[in-house]
């Protein structure tokens, strides 16, 4: 039923994972609605976003979704929106945050008083050894990627978090602007009798819903 029409090529694929066939716009707009009308409590989902961007920030490329539903249920949140918060890493993004975690990572491997590895590696020495020459380049770069991490999981959590509680108290507010107005426009109504005889009666004006308001609400009066 979910399927498509006409099966993907290996080429279209890999061509809408860098570049989404309707833009990146309409794909962001689309996950945010995603979020937002997801079930469970804003502080779930909240936390399950904040989960998906952190790992983003960690050089393990290609485990983002593991490491994300993973803190995610550490921490009790919504896997499937940790799913959703991976998205900001990106063959577009994934260039500069493996450039800033090696230049975060490198400064405070300095400030740890380690010694930085050299950069100045050529293909044919990579090919040769990578365990030997790669390995102490992670080193850095998982600890600016942990230092990025922490950062991106108190920010996305806060926006986040703000951003949900705002959505749903307005749309809270809507439904109940929309029973209100559907109220007052009610149309006449058939009422059934204890004989099963039928008469119309038409729905109370505002000014008698004003008034039976005023009389609930002031309740009985003394009797002398």
């Amino acid at each position: 039923m979910f399927r498509r029409r006409h099966s993907q090529t290996l080429v279209s694929r890999i061509r809408s994972i860098v570049w989404p066939e309707r833009g990146f716009r309409r794909l962001f707009a689309y996950l945010l609605q995603r979020i937002a009308r997801m079930p469970g409590s804003s502080l779930s989902i909240a936390i399950g976003v904040a989960c998906g961007v952190s790992v983003s920030f960690t050089p393990f490329i290609g485990f983002h979704f593991l490491l994300g539903a993973f803190l995610a249920y550490l921490l009790r949140g919504n896997i499937l929106a940790s799913a959703i918060g991976t998205i900001v890493g990106n063959p577009w993004t994934f260039p500069f945050i493996v450039s800033a975690d090696f230049s975060i990572g490198s400064w405070a491997w300095v400030q740890l008083g380690m010694v930085t590895p050299s950069v100045d590696l050529s293909i044919s020495e990579i090919i040769a050894d990578p365990m030997s020459n790669l390995v102490p380049l992670l080193m850095p770069m998982m600890l600016g990627g942990l230092i990025m991490g922490v950062v991106a999981w108190f920010a996305s959590f806060g926006m986040a978090y703000c951003a949900l509680i705002w959505w749903r108290e307005h749309r809270a507010r809507r439904l109940a602007e929309r029973r209100s107005r559907r109220y007052y426009q009610m149309p006449e109504t058939e009422v059934v009798s204890k004989n099963g005889a039928g008469r119309k009666q038409d729905a109370p004006s505002e000014f008698e819903r004003t008034d039976n308001d005023g009389m609930t609400s002031s309740g009985p009066t003394e009797q002398k």
